[in-house]
């Protein structure tokens, strides 16, 4: 005792230490006892011991004696009469020498009053009684996780001298708790937080009484939410932070959140370490002692303790510097100075375990939400996904169509590209039958005679008729009709040599003088005799001829039109059957 907490001869604290030695001898008396209240401090002989652990500061602070010499020997009594006590010993401080003992029966004292079954079956081969597991038997197995706890070992403590050297007994039983323990829980494995708190554990029991002790924190002590891969409890104690920061420092959280400075970026690794890799050794001890006795709470009291020492120098920093601060370096630099203050606010900050409920409340209910606005959003996304594949359907079926109307517009060019060239067939056939029918119409009006010209009236046949006029149809049939007169007898006519008829010369100028008179009133007779019976019809007649006329200037040919109507009719045809 007087080596380890490191008190002077003649000392209160080494006086009342040793009357505790002397009552406990005068009880149990002589060697025997001492051996065993050793045995009890420490958790098994002092020689049997792997590593010792050493602290360059103690701050276990003034602590009686005489009553943690009572409350150990008398510990299930003590534990239930005087738990006030009780709680101020530990607030005051455990004496360095019997916290690994204290730390043990504070656990177990928990667990039987939870009373919480255990965590999962053992594998067939680890042999447990009473419901504890084998740790030599989990070390004969191989863990899926050496090759990352081998890793990180390495970082845990680099400063520490039971931890700093590779080849040292501290890295190797720090492997080997942490190894029996993510064989033993398969569920929760390995978390990279864990071998802090295994390290604390090892600076004060032995390996095996550091892994049965790992298994209560993690099943008593609500740690296992934390270090699941899911880390479910995680989320509820930043929860629970924030709205303790609510109603203890309103104006700090504030200012968090107006710089973006939320609880997940700091205090995550203070649950998951025990401020482990944030404050000084000596503090770290002192706030897992209250961790033994009040549970998560002292994690709770030791964040709002840091938290309201630095207030004030975070209300004055950005983004930056609040988080550069809040690391482990800053915090650690600030508190290794200050570490009575910190005491002094530590032991100070009351959460009242109601508060917490009801915070738990708020968040489960919280969480019922967003799990029910998740499973409507679920469903949003099934019913989007389920439009997605119809739209994708669709789609499809579009680009097919598509497909299908750009071939069939293909073909519609194809076929109107030979159309046309039909057309221009056709057309040049109508154009060459054309000018045939015109080169034959041409031949045929050059074969036909000529009619007759009429000829101009001269102005003796104009006085002629004139004074001639016609005569009335009452006196053509008042007049008497005159007998006919015989011929007259003719002499025969001479004949000349040949046998012709010769005429005299008063019989050839009287056949000449008749056949001109002839000549020249044939023509003139003809016209009367043509405008004689209808001048409806000769009308008729001229509008032929003019349109005769005129389709000869235009190029077409009368007759030949039914020929091209015809003809027109037939392409009509074919157009249709093609």
């Amino acid at each position: 005792t007087t080596t380890t907490t490191g008190s002077t001869p003649g000392s209160p604290r080494l006086t009342r230490a040793a009357s505790a030695a002397s009552r406990t001898q005068s009880r149990g008396g002589g060697e025997g006892s001492e051996r065993r209240m050793s045995r009890l401090w420490w958790g098994g002989d002092a020689s049997s011991r792997s590593v010792s652990p050493t602290l360059s500061v103690d701050l276990s602070g003034p602590v009686n004696l005489e009553d943690w010499g009572e409350a150990l020997t008398t510990w299930d009594l003590f534990y239930k009469r005087k738990s006030r006590k009780l709680s101020e010993m530990v607030h005051q401080g455990i004496p360095h020498s019997l916290r690994g003992v204290v730390w043990q029966l504070l656990a177990k004292s928990r667990a039987n009053l939870s009373a919480v079954a255990p965590l999962s079956t053992l594998p067939p081969s680890c042999s447990a009684s009473d419901d504890e597991p084998d740790y030599m038997a989990l070390l004969k197995q191989t863990s899926p996780h050496e090759q990352f706890i081998r890793r990180d070992i390495a970082r845990t403590y680099p400063a520490h001298a039971m931890f700093r050297s590779h080849e040292g007994t501290g890295q190797e039983v720090l492997f080997n708790v942490i190894k029996a323990y993510s064989l033993y829980d398969t569920e929760v494995g390995y978390c990279q937080g864990s071998p802090f708190i295994v390290g604390i554990l090892l600076m004060y029991m032995p390996e095996d009484e550091a892994f049965y002790l790992l298994t209560m924190m993690m099943r008593d002590y609500k740690l296992r939410g934390l270090f699941k891969p899911s880390m479910a409890d995680l989320p509820l104690c930043l929860y629970q932070l924030e709205g303790l920061l609510e109603s203890s420092h309103p104006g700090l959280i504030q200012h968090m959140r107006e710089i973006g400075v939320s609880t997940s970026s700091f205090a995550a690794q203070w649950f998951l370490t025990l401020f482990g890799n944030t404050l000084p050794l000596g503090l770290v001890f002192r706030v897992v002692d209250v961790f033994f006795l009040e549970g998560p709470v002292a994690i709770f009291r030791a964040a709002l303790a840091i938290l309201a020492r630095s207030a004030g120098y975070i209300q004055r920093r950005n983004f930056e510097e609040v988080l550069q601060y809040l690391s482990r370096n800053g915090i650690f630099e600030r508190f290794s100075d200050q570490e009575q203050e910190f005491l002094e606010e530590f032991v100070n900050t009351k959460v009242p375990v109601r508060r917490l409920q009801k915070l738990e409340k708020d968040y489960q209910a919280m969480k019922a939400k967003e799990a029910e606005d998740q499973h409507e959003l679920k469903k949003a996304h099934q019913q989007i996904a389920k439009l997605q594949n119809e739209n994708s359907t669709l789609k499809n079926k579009v680009d097919k169509l598509e497909a299908e109307l750009e071939a069939m517009a293909q073909k519609v060019m194809a076929l109107s590209v030979h159309l046309c060239d039909k057309e221009e067939e056709l057309f040049d056939m109508r154009e060459a039958s054309r000018v045939a029918s015109r080169a034959v119409s041409t031949s045929a009006q050059a074969a036909k005679p000529e009619p007759p010209r009429l000829m101009r009236k001269s102005a003796f046949d104009i006085v002629l008729e004139e004074a001639e006029p016609e005569p009335s149809a009452a006196a053509i049939v008042s007049a008497p009709e005159e007998p006919h007169a015989p011929p007259p007898q003719l002499a025969p006519p001479a004949t000349s040599n040949d046998g012709t008829p010769q005429l005299s010369h008063d019989e050839e100028d009287a056949e000449n003088t008749d056949s001109a008179t002839e000549e020249c009133f044939t023509p003139c007779a003809a016209g009367r005799s043509s405008q004689g019976p209808s001048r409806n019809s000769a009308r008729e007649g001229a509008e032929a001829e003019e349109s005769r006329i005129r389709a000869e200037q235009e190029g077409h040919d009368p007759q030949q039109q039914p020929q091209d109507q015809q003809q027109d009719q037939q392409d009509q045809q074919q157009q249709q059957e093609e």
